[in-house]
């Protein structure tokens, strides 16, 4: 079968060539879609049978989402020189300048119904609509669940279908592909990576990570990065020293435009000091992500709220009034083997803390199903779902403001 060539150049506003841009073409569903980087003139080539047609295919670069369209016009198939100018007007008249029209990005559709609801006496209404937006998380971090998916150093080898996200680094490019396009088409909108797991645990680069951060903003709206591991970071820490840790990375992401929110650290109370040096590394996190427009949300082990001194009288209660608006909420890990009637009645215990003391702060249902999920048959997606659906239903003072660990309506429609 004979090919033509497609040539796609990428420039920066000043008509400078970008080197190492990621640049994906999408063809039709035989052909598939094609992945490349540029070199130091800003360009990369890619390959097409004859029977993909202009029309078929559409462009995505590395920084320049927004400037998505299909190739159509007179242009020959066959000139190996053909090329699509990204974010410049040239007066080549071989170089088009596409438009800002639309992002490359999944439109979410239905599944399947959920599975039936479990006996018991607990809420299974919404009590409100959940707003659009990047304040609800709407993300599965370790269920959604791709047949034939190949297992990667750290996945499970019982179920390595089932997508540890913050491991998306470690999967050949056409699988992160597929797997940010199944998370989109699952309705979910923020997507969890993980600086140390793929800096330390995967030996990338920093510039590495922020490129992996701003693919994954290309198909998705919000990006989540924790930004230290009991795994990777050592115990007991100063406040100096997390700082010290956490800053380059804080600004190397938000000069790219790369996050939407920051995490200090995942089940932070298993391996760090309470008290003030708690205190003063969430401040800190929390006041340089607020002054870049993002968020700070705090990650515990289960059923943990809070990391205050032993023996300190205000307790949790103490905890939030001292972070006070530094930060925005809290990643809320349950026991897996909870019940729901259980797990809603402790959600309702911090969303009732939360909603009295009043300082804004925000209880998402985060990890929950993950342990469980990665050895074992059961529970699966749809169970995990059916959890993260009620536990959203959980009627208290304030409300649940998403899921971690994926949910959808009862009718198979993205929550």
């Amino acid at each position: 079968m004979s090919e033509h060539a497609k040539a796609v150049v990428v420039v920066n506003a000043a008509g400078q060539p970008v080197e190492g841009a990621t640049v994906k073409l999408n063809a039709n569903d035989a052909c598939g879609p094609r992945w490349g980087r540029t070199n130091a003139d800003g360009y990369v080539l890619f390959a097409f049978p004859d029977s993909v047609l202009d029309s078929d295919v559409s462009v995505w670069a590395d920084g320049y989402t927004d400037y998505v369209e299909s190739l159509t016009g007179p242009r020959q198939l066959s000139q190996i020189e053909q090329t699509i100018l990204i974010g410049a007007t040239s007066e080549n008249p071989q170089d088009v300048r596409l438009p800002p029209l639309r992002s490359l990005r999944p439109v979410p559709t239905p599944r399947g119904p959920l599975p039936p609801f479990p006996p018991g006496s607990y809420d299974r209404t919404l009590p409100w609509t959940l707003p659009t937006g990047p304040a609800v998380l709407r993300a599965d971090a370790w269920g959604v669940t791709l047949p034939g998916a190949p297992w990667v150093l750290g996945g499970s080898s019982e179920h390595p279908e089932r997508i540890l996200s913050w491991f998306l680094d470690r999967f050949p490019e056409e699988w992160q592909a597929k797997i940010l396009w199944q998370h989109g088409l699952n309705g979910y909108t923020h997507f969890i990576l993980s600086a140390p797991d793929s800096i330390q645990g995967n030996e990338q680069s920093l510039d590495q990570f922020v490129a992996l951060c701003r693919s994954v903003k290309a198909v998705l709206p919000y990006v989540t990065v924790f930004l230290g591991s009991k795994l990777y970071q050592p115990r007991d820490q100063t406040a100096a020293q997390w700082i010290a840790y956490v800053d380059p990375i804080m600004d190397a992401l938000i000069a790219a435009q790369a996050v939407d929110e920051f995490v200090p650290a995942w089940e932070w109370n298993l391996f760090n000091v309470p008290g003030q040096t708690t205190l003063d590394v969430f401040r800190h996190v929390g006041q340089k992500a607020h002054a870049a427009q993002t968020s700070c949300w705090l990650h515990f082990s289960p059923e943990v709220t809070s990391w205050f001194v032993n023996g300190d009288p205000r307790g949790r209660y103490g905890f939030w009034a001292d972070l006070g608006a530094d930060v925005d909420g809290l990643l809320y890990q349950t026991h897996p083997e909870w019940s729901i009637g259980e797990t809603q009645a402790r959600l309702v215990d911090t969303l009732t803390q939360f909603g009295q003391q009043g300082l804004g702060h925000k209880l998402r249902f985060y990890e929950d199903q993950a342990e469980l999920m990665f050895s074992h048959d059961r529970p699966n997606e749809d169970d995990a779902n059916l959890r993260g659906y009620l536990a959203c239903c959980t009627n208290g003072v304030s409300r649940v403001y998403g899921y971690g660990n994926g949910a959808r309506c009862p009718n198979g429609d993205p929550l």
